[in-house]
């Protein structure tokens, strides 16, 4: 093989190690891409699920502040009484049980929204784990992609190189080619078969 021929060949052979190579690399960006995405989904949905622990702790404590204020106007209310001299009049009494039912309604009312909220972000969280598995899952799909591109960089590259420089040596312009037409013919005997 000549100088001619070579080059050609070694530019062919770089240049398809060079596709597959890139196709290779595209596939790793891809899967770390991937990664990257659901691991960010990931932390969202952790922080969501903080968020929703919180949301149930502000529900339980606002409930407690509304016991808490509940009974505190209740023990105003029978002390301003009996101090009156009222004592356990049933006119307080009836008071101080309707504001003790409306408290307890505020309180699980307090109580609900805490836990509503937390459903809320509980589903939300469930929605970013959800997006981080579609995220790798996608990723591994895109470097199937990759690398199957490599794969066919690679036999395209080795079809190519086959068809130019295959088994019988290199196809190029220069080899001689007789011409019947032009051959001499004079001394030969003609072919019988």
């Amino acid at each position: 093989m000549d100088l001619t021929t070579m080059i050609p060949m070694a530019l062919d052979v770089v240049g398809a190690l060079t596709k597959a190579s890139g196709a290779q690399q595209g596939a790793a960006v891809a899967t770390q891409q991937a990664q990257a995405a659901a691991q960010e989904s990931t932390f969202e949905a952790q922080q969501l699920q903080s968020q929703s622990g919180e949301m149930i702790a502000a529900g339980q404590a606002a409930q407690y502040e509304q016991s808490r204020q509940t009974a505190m106007v209740n023990s105003s209310a029978l002390a301003i009484a009996a101090a009156g001299g009222g004592g356990k009049d049933p006119t307080v009494m009836n008071l101080i049980a309707r504001n003790s039912v409306e408290g307890s309604y505020k309180g699980a009312v307090a109580l609900y929204n805490g836990e509503d909220k937390a459903r809320a972000l509980g589903m939300d969280a469930a929605a970013k784990n959800f997006q981080a598995q579609l995220d790798l899952q996608s990723g591994a799909a895109k470097a199937s992609a990759y690398q199957t591109t490599a794969t066919s960089a690679l036999l395209a590259g080795a079809s190519s190189l086959y068809t130019k420089y295959g088994m019988n040596g290199p196809k190029n312009a220069d080899t001689t080619s007789v011409d019947p037409a032009s051959a001499d013919t004079s001394g030969a005997a003609p072919f019988q078969g």
